[in-house]
């Protein structure tokens, strides 16, 4: 996830904004349908840098398919990021996932 240590930063498909803090997984959600465009998942992360709430659809979303914003939060739970004792009990940011054609 290139050596970018300001909270966001953009890797293959997916990028993510969360201050002070980079992750140490960001899972893809399955593709489960044939659409293109994007999904921003607003996540609330712990102190030990699980995601502990991921709402999909927030600003800067393009695709409407449910299934595919169910996709987005799985994965957005599965990802982790680094422990921050420092940081708020639940901080919020970003996770937005590139849906293109293969």
């Amino acid at each position: 996830y290139a050596g970018n240590y300001d909270g966001s930063g953009k890797g293959e498909g997916v990028s993510w904004n969360l201050s002070g803090r980079n992750p140490q997984l960001l899972p893809k959600p399955e593709y489960i349908k044939q659409e293109q465009g994007t999904i921003v998942v607003e996540v609330k992360v712990d102190q030990l840098g699980n995601v502990v709430e991921a709402t999909a659809g927030k600003k800067g979303t393009n695709i409407t398919d449910h299934d595919l914003h169910k996709a987005a939060e799985k994965a957005a739970y599965k990802a982790k990021f680094d422990t921050k004792p420092d940081a708020p009990p639940r901080q919020t940011g970003t996770i937005t996932y590139f849906f293109k054609f293969e």
